[in-house]
């Protein structure tokens, strides 16, 4: 599931299935394939978006019912939901998933991620530095990463931005998306060549890509970035 690529997800949705059948009242379970169908939606692995954002509710829903106390559970629905573009519905499920455990960096960074695509990004870098300073080596270190990128850009800093997309594309797992902000951080900082050889990357490897994945995964809540934003994809030739 934590390795962030179609293949790998597919057999970890299969495993989730498989452990379903053999204890249908396995919560964890049910939140791990609620986050394989999160990643089919969220990455643009499968067509029919929409339905996994249905499945990826549908399993948090019932890992919910079978163990409203399992972090990962709260921390499943809040991804859910915010992948239904609902942010402000989205962190009350985070704030929970961290109440249950307090140093779960998974939970931590998911709620920055959430505050810097609602305009907080204050709050948005803190939440960020503090999981990585809880798990260095997390398999969602990418995202970490940048998330930071996220919580610079919203608050005009395109150039600190850059950085942290750098890192955030370095790092192991990162994948189209984190390239898309890659791209986005570089054109709104200047950067041209940098910025069109990171959209290239994008058609590279996921060819067909849209904008409008992008912002599906990432629906800024500010009116004035999410134009800046739109605009920069639309100028590097990323299709809407």
């Amino acid at each position: 599931m934590f390795r962030f690529n179609r293949h790998d997800n597919e057999i970890a949705a299969r495993m989730f299935d498989r452990a379903i059948i053999a204890d249908a009242g396995f919560a964890r379970a049910h939140a791990g394939l609620s986050f394989t169908h999160f990643q089919n939606a969220f990455i643009g692995y499968a067509k029919e978006a929409d339905a996994e954002r249905g499945l990826a509710r549908q399993h948090a829903e019932r890992s919910l019912e079978l163990d409203p106390l399992d972090p990962f559970a709260n921390l499943s629905m809040g991804r859910a939901t915010l992948l239904a573009g609902d942010l402000d519905g989205c962190g009350a499920w985070f704030d929970r998933s961290i109440e249950l455990s307090p140093n779960y960096a998974f939970a931590i960074y998911t709620r920055a991620m959430a505050d810097a695509v609602s305009g907080r990004g204050l709050e948005g870098e803190r939440g960020a530095a503090q999981a990585m300073a809880l798990s260095p080596l997390d398999p969602l270190r990418y995202a970490m990463l940048a998330t930071h990128a996220l919580s610079h850009l919203v608050r005009g800093e395109a150039e600190e931005a850059s950085l942290w997309a750098e890192r955030a594309v370095a790092a192991p797992n990162s994948h189209v998306q984190v390239l898309v902000i890659a791209a986005l951080t570089h054109e709104l900082a200047g950067k041209r060549a940098a910025a069109e050889a990171w959209a290239a990357e994008v058609r590279r490897t996921t060819p067909g890509f849209r904008a409008a994945q992008f912002f599906q995964a990432f629906p800024f809540r500010d009116e004035a970035m999410l134009a800046r934003a739109q605009a920069a994809l639309k100028r590097l030739g990323v299709p809407g």
